[in-house]
């Protein structure tokens, strides 16, 4: 069931969010985002969770929440290095 779950996250999430974005509605996005988190952190998935972290990131950056996406960012190239992954930290950083 949590596997099912995860690729819900994953392949639900990113369009439905990108939707949100594209019509301006930013705050629906967030919630996209923060579902996701609210699946991935309490079952250990933390790619998903520097996934969503690295989003949230972006997204406030668009909304003017620099404070805000600061920290997301930072979060997930945090969770990235401790991964070691590589192409991920490296598309954070970008």
């Amino acid at each position: 069931m949590d596997r099912a779950v995860a690729t819900l996250a994953r392949s639900s999430g990113p369009c439905a969010i990108l939707r949100c974005v594209r019509s301006g509605d930013a705050e629906s996005g967030e919630a996209h985002y923060r579902k996701a988190l609210a699946l991935a952190e309490p079952r250990g998935m933390r790619p998903l969770v520097a996934h969503c972290h690295l989003g949230l990131g972006r997204l406030s950056r668009r909304t003017g929440k620099r404070e805000q996406a600061r920290e997301h960012v930072t979060t997930a190239t945090t969770m990235y290095r401790e991964m070691q992954a590589e192409a991920e930290l490296a598309e954070a950083r970008a």
